[in-house]
C-alpha cells in the first residue's frame, strides 16, 4: 500500500511538472504565432466622410466603398502593405440637387507601426499607418460638363487595431484621413479631394 502511494504521488509530481512547463511553452507559441513574421492579405468594408472643398455650391453624399490589401510582416513592430481602396458611383449634387455621379480611389504602399506590441495582450494590437500613393478621380459627364479624370498624389494618415480571431485571422478596424497633394480639376471647377474613410475588414495571414 505504501509502494502504490509513493508511486500515485510520484505519477502526480510528473504529470504536474510536464504542464508546468507545457502550457507556459504552449501560450508562447500561440503568443509568437500572432506576432510571428509572415505576408498576410485581406479585405475591408469602406465607410467615407468626403471632406471636399469645390466651389459653386456643390456637395458629394458619404460613398461606400472597399479595400484590398496585401503585404508582409517583417518582425513584431513593423510591417509594409499595398493597398488598393475604390469608392464606387457616389453622387455629385449643385445646391442639393442631384447634378451627376464620380468615383474614387486610391493605390499607395504603406507602412504599419505598432506601438504597443510589448505592452498589451497579443490578440489586440493598435497600430498607426502611414501611405503615400495616388488619388484618382472621375466625373460622369452631365448637362453642360463633359466626364473628367484626373490624379494627384496623396498621403494617408491612419489608426487602428487588429484583433486577433485565431492566430491566422484577424478582424481590422481603422480611421484615418487621406490628403490630396493638388487640388483636381473636376466638373468645370477645382476641389479639394480630401476625404476620411473609415474601415472595418478581416485579414488573413500565411
Amino acid at each position: 500500500m505504501k509502494k502504490a502511494r509513493k508511486w500515485w504521488k510520484a505519477s502526480l509530481g510528473v504529470v504536474l511538472c510536464v504542464l508546468a512547463t507545457t502550457l507556459p511553452a504552449a501560450a508562447q507559441e500561440k503568443e509568437n504565432r500572432r506576432l510571428r513574421r509572415g505576408a498576410f492579405l485581406g479585405a475591408h468594408f469602406v465607410y467615407a466622410i468626403p471632406d471636399f472643398d469645390i466651389e459653386g455650391g456643390l456637395t458629394t453624399d458619404d460613398p461606400l466603398g472597399f479595400e484590398v490589401f496585401a503585404g508582409y510582416r517583417f518582425n513584431r513592430y513593423v510591417s509594409l502593405e499595398g493597398q488598393f481602396l475604390y469608392l464606387p458611383n457616389f453622387e455629385v449634387r449643385e445646391f442639393g440637387r442631384h447634378l451627376t455621379d464620380a468615383w474614387a480611389l486610391t493605390a499607395m504602399p504603406a507602412t504599419k507601426v505598432y506601438p504597443l506590441v510589448d505592452v498589451l495582450p497579443p490578440w489586440v494590437q493598435p497600430y498607426g499607418l502611414l501611405g503615400v500613393g495616388v488619388l484618382v478621380a472621375h466625373v460622369d459627364e452631365a448637362f453642360f460638363l463633359d466626364d473628367a479624370t484626373d490624379a494627384t498624389a496623396a498621403f494617408r494618415f491612419s489608426g487602428g487595431a487588429d484583433f486577433y480571431l485565431l492566430p491566422q485571422l484577424v478582424a481590422r478596424v481603422s480611421g484615418g484621413y487621406v490628403v490630396g497633394v493638388t487640388d483636381l480639376s473636376l466638373v468645370g471647377t477645382d476641389a479639394t479631394p480630401n476625404f476620411a474613410p473609415i474601415t472595418v475588414g478581416l485579414e488573413f495571414r500565411f
